[in-house]
């Protein structure tokens, strides 16, 4: 039986935190490995004292000819160090079909504790590539 996590450790919305992500076909299941995901939004049931986080799964096949201006890569040195991921790491912005609405119970997220977050700029790339909008192309810009 999943445990819920208590809603005080929920994490914020744009934190990275490594989930057990199901897959399509059974959505209810968590899957194994555990994923560095975005997280995009929170549903709290403060009656309940549960919350379902959706979350973008992150993957480190980047795929930059294909997917560089529809999804978040996270390459640079100092994004990966505030992301707190280890390696370049992509998160598929196809909402329809990539952003999973999880559980906030052991299951899905077996260490609740966010490894880190977008920074401002990781922040701007995803809500222009949402809108379907890439005005500065990425090698482009300041390597901050």
């Amino acid at each position: 039986m999943a445990r819920w996590h208590p809603l005080s450790t929920l994490p914020k919305i744009n934190g990275v935190i490594w989930c057990r992500i199901p897959h399509r076909q059974s959505p209810t299941v968590p899957a194994d490995p555990p994923h560095p995901c975005v997280v995009r939004e929170i549903e709290k049931y403060e009656p309940l004292g549960q919350a379902i986080v959706h979350v973008t799964r992150g993957t480190t096949s980047l795929k930059k000819d294909a997917r560089e201006f529809l999804d978040l890569i996270v390459e640079h040195k100092e994004e990966l160090r505030v992301c707190g991921l280890s390696e370049p790491t992509r998160f598929d912005l196809d909402d329809a079909q990539n952003k999973v609405p999880c559980e906030w119970t052991d299951e899905f997220f077996p260490n609740p504790k966010p490894v880190g977050r977008l920074n401002l700029d990781c922040i701007r790339r995803m809500n222009n590539r949402l809108r379907g909008w890439n005005p500065v192309p990425d090698d482009n810009k300041a390597k901050a």
